[in-house]
């Protein structure tokens, strides 16, 4: 896909929840974020959960990912020291599905308790996303 400079898409079993990543609206246009960890970050996306067109990061040569980063916070201080909100955006029909999902040999109980939380509380879990 083409990424014309950062861009942002859902992850399965991540996130403390079934899957994290941006919310769309009817329009395919980034609404929020859906997820159960760190959700006072600007960015609450994974590092499987993020493109860079490799041109926009050539001329921002100065952007890395820092050692003394907050735990948890790596890939949204990247994202925000490399964009603005301008420039990140999630490629068409990429918000409704999950292509990325991250798996281990156990099952994940934390994306499930997560998910179990949310249920509970009676909150959405956007289940209109779909695992593919």
């Amino acid at each position: 896909r083409y990424i014309e400079n950062v861009a942002v898409w859902p992850v399965g079993h991540a996130g403390g929840c079934r899957w994290s990543g941006p919310l769309c609206d009817k329009n395919q246009k980034f609404s929020k974020w859906h997820t159960n960890w760190g959700k006072s970050r600007k960015f609450p996306i994974d590092m499987a959960g993020f493109g860079i067109n490799i041109n926009f990061i050539l001329i921002n040569k100065n952007v890395y990912f820092k050692q003394n980063t907050k735990y948890g916070f790596l890939e949204n201080q990247f994202i925000i020291d490399l964009s603005s909100n301008k420039t990140v955006s999630v490629p068409e029909g990429l918000c409704r599905h999950i292509y990325v999902w991250h798996t281990r040999t156990e099952k994940p109980m934390k994306a499930i308790n997560g998910e179990l939380a949310l249920l509970k509380k009676k909150l959405n879990t956007h289940n209109e996303v779909q695992d593919l």
